[in-house]
């Protein structure tokens, strides 16, 4: 893998801006491959060369993205006009933990967790986001890694819930400026109801719904029990699933077998097992 400030020539006004990005970025791969230096060293020394801990955040998971996955190879060159880098083996291990560890260490003061689902894009260049209607309701804003688009895409059209972690920063709203990872997310677990603990954790679909093509809604949903919980936000479905859970353990405690059919009486069973067990 080669990069040279000369091959951008034709898309630039002056190809010599470009010079000290490559010098930073060959000096800073160079700084963490040095194993002669502790990493306590050069985690002082990138501290003093990227002061804003936010811009710390997004230059290693630059470098992660440049990191080969387990097994493959991959090596850097750093060019200008004047000179140029040796090449640099992107598939080091030494490189790959600490970079992973530095990013660790970024991310413990900076890292929020945010569970939604995708609600819409906004393709403004150069810097293009997403907004994620989070379980409460709320609008937060992600800034969109071009390599995630496809991926993103896909959760906002098939409406999946989903779970994100990322640097971010909390004025009037939340925003996340450098998204770690995206993942779907669609179970709900609950291990009480009404502070009774239950003997099995009850495991639960969790999906987005929209109903006569106005109103979008969370839907807990466990089909086994014939449990459902739906409304607005992911806590007022959840409180809804429980009541429906224990309303139909209240109704089917007392019934004599001989009353119910066979399909009613093994749900009556599973049901006193989770509350009465």
């Amino acid at each position: 893998m080669e990069f040279s400030p000369a091959l951008l020539a034709p898309t630039l006004d002056d190809t010599m801006m470009q010079t000290p990005t490559f010098s930073k970025a060959s000096n800073l791969l160079g700084l963490l491959m040095h194993r002669d230096v502790e990493y306590d060293e050069i985690k002082l020394e990138i501290e003093k060369q990227i002061d804003d801990p936010r811009s710390r955040i997004t230059s290693l998971n630059c470098l992660k993205q440049l990191i080969p996955p387990e097994g493959k190879k991959a090596e850097i060159m750093f060019k200008n006009i004047n000179d140029a880098h040796p090449e640099i083996e992107l598939h080091d291990e030494l490189l790959k933990r600490r970079v992973e560890q530095l990013l660790q260490e970024e991310m413990k003061n900076y890292e929020m967790e945010v569970f939604g689902v995708v609600s819409r894009i906004k393709d403004d260049m150069p810097s293009p986001s997403f907004f994620v209607k989070n379980w409460a309701g709320k609008l937060v804003k992600i800034q969109m890694p071009e390599e995630k688009r496809h991926q993103i895409l896909d959760y906002l059209a098939n409406r999946v819930p989903i779970r994100l972690t990322g640097a971010g920063t909390k004025k009037r709203s939340l925003e996340i400026s450098d998204l770690n990872e995206i993942e779907p997310n669609t179970k709900i677990f609950i291990d009480s109801i009404r502070e009774v603990k239950l003997t099995n954790i009850i495991e639960a679909e969790l999906s987005y719904e929209r109903y006569d093509n106005e109103s979008d809604y969370w839907v807990i949903s466990n089909n086994e029990l014939g449990a459902y919980g739906v409304d607005s936000t992911v806590d007022k479905a959840k409180e809804m699933f429980k009541e429906d859970l224990y309303s139909e353990y209240l109704t089917y405690k007392d019934l004599s077998d001989n009353d119910l059919t066979s399909k009613a009486s093994i749900l009556k069973r599973k049901l006193i097992d989770l509350f009465e067990k």
